[in-house]
C-alpha cells in the first residue's frame, strides 16, 4: 500500500495516530520516517505491525508466568480494528478502492470475526463437579451446605471464601482452575475468547447460581458490584426428556430470581440455552425425543421473550440420526420451530463430520452457504402460512400420539428390562472402543453403574451402528405410526404432515435413511456368532419390518428413500466394502473374547479391529 502523500494526503486522524506512534514506538519511527516520509500510509503500517509484534510477546510472557511490561501492545482487539480503520478511511479517501477490496477488506473482516483469539472456546462441565466443589469448600471454611437461599446470599456480597491456603480436594481446584484459565485467556485474548461455560446435566435453578458463585471466587463475576459484573455467559444443558420438559419452568425461575436478573442484567439481557439430543434420543428414541425438543424450543422462546429475554438456543447434536444428525442443513434448519432463533445458529459438530463438511475448502465453503441459506430460509418463512390454525393444532396432537406410543415401547425394552442391554454388550464392540482409542470420553460416566442408565449417548449409538442394526434410530417408530395409522382417516393424516410440516417430514427422512443402512442379516450374523437373545432380536427384526412398511405407506413408495437417488446409489457402492468389514468385525471380536493369544497376537488383533470400527463407521456416516 505504497500511496505517496503528495498524490493523497494523509487525512487528520491519520497523522494525530501517529504522534501517539512516536511516543509510544521512538524505535521504529526513527526507523521508518525517513524511509516512509512521503508514504505515511507505510509509516503507520510499520507501527501497527510493531504493535502487533509487542501484543504478541505480551502474551507469551503471560504464557510463561513472568510478565514482562509492553507499553506498545495492543490493549485489546478493538484497540487494533480503530487502527485499521484509519488505514481504510485513508484508502477511501485516496480513491485507493481496488487495494481497499483485495488487500485490506479481507483481513479486517478476519479481524472482526476473529478479534485475536481465531476461534472461541466453549468451557463445559457436569453439575455433579460444580455441588461438590461448593460442599467441599463450605466444609473446609465450615459452612453449611450452600442450598439455594445460601447460594443466593453468598452471591449478594463480595466476600471471598477460598483463601491461597484453603487445602481443596484435587476436583475442587481442578474446576476453580478452569475458571482461572478462561480469566487469562480473557486478559490475553478479549472477552470472545472463552464467555460460554456449559453446564452439562443441568436440571435445577441451583445448578446455575453454583457456576456463578465459583465464577465469583476467580474473579469472572461481581453480581454485588454497582453495575453488576459478569464475563461469563453461563449455559444450562438440558439433556435427558425430563430435563428438557423442565427446562422452561427452570429458566422462568430464573429470570424472577432477583440474584439472577443482576447476571442478566451484566451479559446484556442475554441467555444461551443448549439442548442436548444426545442423552434425550438414548433415553426416549427417536420419536418422543425429536418431539421434546421441538417442544422445549418453542416454551423455552415464549418464556424468554415474556421476560424480554434475547435467546440463543445451542444445538447439541452428533453425526447419528439418535443424536439429531442425518439431515441435509437446509432441511435440518426447515424443520426447526418457526419463531424460534433469531437468525442465529450455534449446533455441535462431531469429529467425522467436520472432517467430511469441511475438510476441503470447497466443501466448506459449500456447506456454510448453505448453512447460512437455510438460516435465512428458516428466519423469513413459515410453513404455517399456508396451514390453518385448527390443522397446526391436530398435527401437534398426533405427535403427542405417536411420541407416548413410541415411547412406551423403547422404555418397554431399552430401560424397564435388561436382555436387550445384554444383547448390547454380548453383539457389539462397544466394549472394544477403548482399546481401539475411539471416542474422546470413557463409555461410562464416571461412578455410574455399568448398565443403560450409565453408559454415554455416543457407544450407545455406535455400537449399535458397528453391527448395522442402527437401532436408536426406529425402535419404537413402526408401533407408533402403525397405531396412527390403522385409525379411520390415520394413513391421510400422517402423508398429510409429511407433506406440509417440515419438522414431520424430516423426521421420516432421518428414519427412512437410517432404515435405508441397516442390514439385518448382517446384524443377526453378530447375535448368533457373538452372543445374545436370539427371541428378543427377532422381536426387533419384526418391529424394523414395521417400521419400513409405514414409513413405504405414508410415503407412497415402493422403495426406501426413492427421492435421494444420489444417497441410494452412495449406500449401494459402500455396502459391499461394508459387509467385508463387518465379517471381519466379527471374526476378530470372537477371536479377542475366545482368548488364547500371545500378547503380541492381541495387540494385533485389537490393531486390526480398529480398523474395521474405522472403515464400518466411514462406510456408513451419521455415526458420531
Amino acid at each position: 500500500l505504497s500511496i505517496g502523500s503528495n498524490i493523497a494526503p494523509p487525512t487528520k486522524e491519520l497523522l494525530a495516530s501517529l504522534e501517539e506512534d512516536h511516543a509510544a514506538l521512538p524505535d521504529v519511527w526513527d526507523t521508518n520516517r525517513r524511509r516512509n516520509s512521503d508514504e505515511t500510509l507505510r509509516l503507520k503500517l510499520s507501527f501497527i505491525g510493531a504493535r502487533l509484534d509487542a501484543t504478541r510477546r505480551l502474551v507469551a510472557s503471560r504464557d510463561a508466568g513472568r510478565e514482562a511490561p509492553e507499553p506498545a501492545a495492543y490493549e485489546n482487539v478493538a484497540a487494533f480494528e480503530r487502527d485499521l480503520l484509519l488505514v481504510r478511511d485513508y484508502l477511501v479517501s485516496a480513491g485507493a478502492s481496488e487495494a481497499c477490496r483485495t488487500s485490506f477488506d479481507p483481513l479486517f473482516a478476519l479481524v472482526r470475526a476473529n478479534g485475536f483469539h481465531g476461534y472461541a472456546l466453549d468451557v463445559r462441565d457436569h453439575a455433579d463437579s460444580h455441588d461438590a466443589a461448593l460442599a467441599d469448600i463450605a466444609g473446609h471454611v465450615g459452612l453449611a451446605s450452600f442450598d439455594g437461599e445460601a447460594l443466593r446470599n453468598e452471591l449478594r456480597g463480595s466476600r471471598p471464601l477460598v483463601g491461597a491456603r484453603l487445602p481443596l480436594a484435587e476436583s475442587t481446584q481442578r474446576v476453580l482452575d478452569t475458571m482461572r484459565a478462561m480469566v487469562t485467556i480473557q486478559d490475553e485474548s478479549g472477552p470472545a475468547a472463552a464467555q460460554t461455560y456449559i453446564i452439562s446435566m443441568a436440571r435445577t435453578p441451583e445448578d446455575m447460581l453454583r457456576v456463578l458463585l465459583l465464577a465469583r471466587e476467580t474473579g469472572l463475576v461481581d453480581l454485588a458490584a454497582e453495575p453488576p459484573v459478569s464475563r461469563i455467559d453461563v449455559v444450562p444443558l438440558f439433556e435427558t426428556l425430563e430435563d428438557l420438559e423442565n427446562a422452561p419452568a427452570v429458566m422462568r425461575t430464573l429470570f424472577s430470581d432477583a440474584v439472577y436478573s443482576r447476571q442478566l442484567a451484566a451479559r446484556g439481557r442475554r441467555q444461551e440455552v443448549m439442548i442436548g439430543y444426545s442423552d434425550s434420543g438414548k433415553d426416549a428414541g427417536m420419536i418422543a425425543s425429536s418431539w421434546a425438543l421441538y417442544r422445549g424450543q418453542q416454551k423455552l422462546n415464549d418464556v424468554c421473550r415474556e421476560a424480554g429475554i434475547a435467546l440463543k438456543l445451542f444445538h447439541g447434536r452428533g453425526g447419528s440420526v439418535g443424536r439429531g444428525g442425518g439431515s441435509p442443513v437446509y432441511r435440518a434448519l426447515a424443520a426447526l420451530p418457526p419463531d424460534v432463533g433469531g437468525g442465529s445458529l450455534k449446533i455441535t459438530e462431531q469429529g467425522e463430520i467436520i472432517s467430511q463438511q469441511f475438510g476441503l475448502a470447497p466443501i466448506a465453503e459449500r456447506t456454510l452457504e448453505v448453512t447460512l441459506s437455510g438460516t435465512l430460509l428458516h428466519e423469513f418463512t413459515d410453513w404455517r402460512s399456508d396451514v390453518q390454525p385448527a390443522e397446526v393444532q391436530a398435527f401437534r396432537e398426533v405427535m403427542e400420539v405417536l411420541s407416548d406410543r413410541s415411547l412406551h415401547l423403547y422404555r418397554e425394552l431399552v430401560h424397564e428390562n435388561h436382555a436387550l442391554f445384554d444383547l448390547f454388550l454380548e453383539a457389539t464392540p462397544v466394549g472394544e472402543l477403548a482399546g481401539a482409542r475411539f471416542g474422546s470420553r470413557p463409555a461410562y460416566r464416571p461412578g455410574a453403574k455399568k448398565g443403560i442408565e450409565g453408559i454415554r449417548a455416543i457407544p450407545w449409538q455406535f455400537g449399535w451402528t458397528q453391527i448395522r442394526l442402527m437401532l436408536p434410530g426406529w425402535l419404537g417408530v413402526g408401533t407408533a405410526l402403525a397405531g396412527f395409522g390403522a385409525r379411520p382417516q390415520g394413513l391421510a393424516q400422517l402423508r398429510r404432515m409429511a407433506a406440509v410440516w417440515p419438522f414431520f417430514d424430516d423426521m421420516l427422512a432421518k428414519i427412512e435413511m437410517v432404515c435405508a443402512k441397516t442390514d439385518i442379516e448382517i446384524a443377526r450374523a453378530y447375535v448368533e456368532r457373538l452372543g445374545g437373545d436370539r427371541q428378543l432380536f427377532e422381536r426387533l427384526r419384526a418391529e424394523f419390518d414395521l417400521t419400513v412398511e409405514w414409513l413405504l405407506k405414508i410415503r407412497d413408495a415402493a422403495e426406501m428413500i426413492a427421492d435421494t437417488p444420489v444417497l441410494r446409489s452412495a449406500i449401494a457402492v459402500r455396502n459391499p466394502y461394508v459387509d467385508v468389514l463387518s465379517v471381519l468385525q466379527i471374526a476378530l471380536l470372537a477371536r479377542k473374547r475366545h482368548g488364547g493369544d500371545d500378547e503380541e497376537t492381541q495387540a494385533r488383533v485389537t490393531e486390526a479391529l480398529a480398523t474395521t470400527l474405522n472403515g464400518v463407521a466411514q462406510g456408513l456416516r451419521n455415526t458420531g
